[in-house]
């Protein structure tokens, strides 16, 4: 019973990230939320990203990140598949900068159901991923499909990242120019050999194929 009224206590994680954002820029606060998260999803390999992002923050406030992860997975746990950050991010983040505005997931619901996608053709392909609503929509569909998708703000890619990774959806996330074909980081969604739960690698992008080369029979997401 205390830990139901525990999780009862927890408000909305965009709760704590407006309280931080008191203090600070709220995009900042929004972007080192992210990194946080995808630190914490990356097995102990991203320790130093981790300490210089929560370096910046009092002992308190790192308390509320805290609280803001916590809220978000119990939040996705009972909405399996659905965006978590693409709302927010849009209001209060990029505000249409850029042309930011991301595919309502009504739509991205009837893409899916349109490619009807299957495991065995190659994974999902979006070269505008945004907070990857399309590949959620995708595992609606099918469970078992993977994906590749790219974004030239860092941050879309980290909220696919974590939208996929906290609904065990596997594949691979570029931040990139998709139009120059120009890479700056990738990051992998894997499972871990038995346990089977997954996690974030980020891979050096030297070692990168070109996307057009990787998983040549990509499925195109309009």
């Amino acid at each position: 019973m205390a830990k139901k009224k525990n999780n009862d206590e927890l408000q909305p994680y965009t709760e704590y990230l407006e309280h931080l954002s008191r203090n600070h820029d709220r995009s900042g606060v929004f972007n080192d939320f992210l990194t946080i998260v995808v630190c914490s999803l990356s097995l102990g390999r991203k320790e130093d990203e981790y300490r210089a992002t929560v370096g910046k923050y009092t002992r308190e406030e790192v308390d509320l990140f805290i609280k803001a992860f916590a809220a978000l997975v119990l939040w996705m746990e009972a909405h399996p598949l659905e965006d978590a950050f693409g709302d927010y991010f849009q209001r209060y983040i990029s505000q249409g900068h850029n042309s930011q505005f991301f595919t309502p997931p009504a739509v991205t619901k009837m893409m899916a159901a349109i490619i009807e996608p299957k495991a065995k053709e190659g994974p999902v392909y979006d070269p505008c991923c945004g907070s990857g609503r399309f590949f959620l929509a995708a595992a609606q569909e099918n469970r078992s499909i993977s994906f590749v998708g790219g974004d030239i703000t860092e941050a879309c890619c980290k909220m696919t990242l974590v939208n996929a990774c906290l609904n065990d959806v596997v594949g691979e996330v570029y931040h990139m120019d998709s139009l120059r074909m120009e890479i700056w980081r990738c990051w992998r969604i894997e499972r871990l050999p038995l346990l089977r739960l997954p996690y974030i690698r980020e891979i050096p992008v030297a070692r990168q194929v070109s996307v057009q080369e990787s998983d040549g029979a990509s499925q195109a997401a309009g």
